[in-house]
């Protein structure tokens, strides 16, 4: 018989680094789940909110509503707790464990921003120079493009997490937004729609936002330009979107 490597963990030191989420969709699935998994090794999570779209006819109920499930399994209060909260904020799984993490639609309605002073001398020094000196981190990627040349903007970050085609959430934090701010938009999933135009941007011209990060599609580039807020972008796209799903 073979010897067991030296170098191979105990199972016991390897649930330290081992986790499962609850993209399980039906209530036996999850049932076994926290049946054979201790839940100090359970992630509540979802898909990515809109790959799993729509809503079961017969019970009303969202499809990637795995929330549904852990409440109605046979778990302890604290269980549940664990698993809501305490396993992906305590034990920090690895980043591939923590991508399906789906937290809680929440609107910040505090934002800690920067001075407006600062910002505007980082502004003039360019993104390029400000990447390089902060350890060449925090840069997006060359998908996003702008749609004028020739601009310079710098804010603090209103951040939106938002269902793709659906920009319920951009209309929320308009609302939170503040003069020397940047609209910074993210979607839990590649999305063609355009979900943003010159009607949300004269919102945010009229409380002082400097301009748009968004990694989906803008539509209206034309008056968009023509009224001077600078955007940048994934993609140009006239399709229309919804706002009925909540975000962050």
């Amino acid at each position: 018989m073979a010897e067991a490597n030296p170098e191979w963990q105990s199972l016991a030191a390897m649930m330290d680094n081992i986790f499962f989420d609850t993209c399980v969709y039906h209530q036996p699935g999850i049932d076994l789940l926290v049946d054979v998994v201790p839940t100090d090794n359970i992630l509540f999570g979802s898909e990515m909110l809109g790959a799993v779209k729509g809503v079961n006819a017969a019970t009303g109920e969202y499809y990637d509503d795995t929330k549904r499930y852990i409440d109605r399994a046979a778990l302890t209060d604290e269980q549940r707790t664990k698993i809501f909260k305490t396993t992906h904020c305590g034990s920090s799984p690895p980043p591939a464990a923590r991508s399906n993490v789906v937290i809680k639609h929440v609107i910040v309605r505090t934002i800690e921003r920067a001075d407006l002073p600062i910002v505007d001398q980082l502004g003039a020094i360019g993104t390029a120079t400000i990447h390089e000196a902060i350890g060449r981190v925090g840069y997006v990627g060359p998908e996003l493009q702008p749609i004028q040349q020739g601009v310079k903007i710098a804010g603090s970050a209103v951040t939106v997490l938002s269902h793709p085609g659906d920009n319920i959430m951009i209309h929320a934090a308009v609302e939170m937004c503040e003069p020397g701010d940047i609209l910074v938009v993210a979607t839990t999933a590649p999305s063609t729609h355009g979900m943003f135009g010159d009607l949300l941007a004269t919102s945010l011209l009229a409380r002082g936002v400097r301009g748009l990060v968004m990694d989906a599609a803008v539509r209206d580039t034309m008056d968009l330009r023509s009224m001077g807020f600078p955007c940048g972008l994934d993609m140009c796209h006239a399709k229309g979107q919804l706002k009925t799903h909540q975000g962050q």
